[in-house]
């Protein structure tokens, strides 16, 4: 294990501090700089992360995986977080490498695979529950779009204290209405893909992680405040308009596997 060191913009309920680095430990070498010291507003709300692991080759995909995504869409798009992990050609997108992640992570072996919260089925009790439960911590981010690259900013505060626990933040680049083939759907090259998940945005000069980046760790207090500034490729075919940034917080647990925190996108 390497320690590493990373740039933050802190704020602490009593004071505002800038801090210019502090020291986690983390398997890899990160070095992130250049933050912002102004800070975005972070709702105290809870909301789910509802995932769709597909394949564009899947034909029960095309059929009623298509048909259920689109129920919760429907259901759910308005007030939760939505993404469909994909297998198969988007146009050039980095979606294959999410769904061979997600798929070793959660233990997902067939498509399509509805999850919430990474581990549990997709209903409304589900949802509910994380609703009504206490806010550990939430994000905010802005987007910018700069030639070929999406830049994110992100804060991220927390609503408790907490001793002795790694925070990590992913923030997955989800765009909208992305046509291209789909098995067993009756538009079949032409269909039309909604909240496609097509990549992870990751710190500039610092290796991609499918599951995010040490957010704050240790002892952490209520009204702690974190920046950080995400990059991402931007593919010339997205309309702006589609693209969308799923933030999703999560810890480890013993085996190092992701474990879910909470979950925001702009709706």
């Amino acid at each position: 294990m390497k320690s590493s060191t990373i740039r933050y913009s802190i704020f602490s309920a009593s004071a505002l501090l800038l801090v210019g680095a502090l020291t986690l430990s983390s398997c890899k070498k990160e070095k992130l700089e250049g933050q912002s010291s102004t800070f975005l507003e972070v709702e105290k709300t809870n909301s789910s992360f509802l995932m769709k692991q597909t394949g564009t080759w899947c034909a029960p995909c095309g059929g009623w995986g298509f048909t259920t995504f689109q129920q919760h869409i429907d259901n759910f798009g308005d007030t939760e977080v939505l993404a469909a992990s994909v297998s198969g050609s988007l146009g050039g997108a980095n979606n294959e490498m999410i769904f061979d992640a997600f798929g070793t992570a959660f233990d997902i072996s067939a498509t399509p695979t509805f999850r919430g919260n990474f581990y549990e089925s997709i209903n409304q009790s589900l949802i509910n529950q994380h609703k009504e439960s206490e806010v550990v911590a939430n994000a905010n981010y802005e987007l910018e779009f700069e030639g070929s690259k999406i830049l994110i900013k992100t804060t991220t505060e927390f609503f408790k204290d907490l001793i002795g626990t790694d925070y990590y933040l992913a923030p997955y680049i989800i765009v909208d209405n992305i046509v291209a083939d789909q098995a067993g759907h009756a538009d079949g090259a032409n269909t039309v893909h909604k909240k496609s998940l097509v990549d992870v945005a990751f710190p500039a000069g610092v290796d991609q992680d499918v599951f995010g980046y040490v957010v704050a760790g240790g002892d952490i207090r209520n009204g702690y405040k974190v920046n950080l500034e995400f990059e991402a490729p931007r593919l010339a075919s997205w309309n702006d308009s589609d693209i969308s940034v799923a933030l999703v917080l999560t810890t480890r647990d013993a085996a190092g596997k992701p474990v879910f925190v909470n979950a925001y996108t702009k709706h």
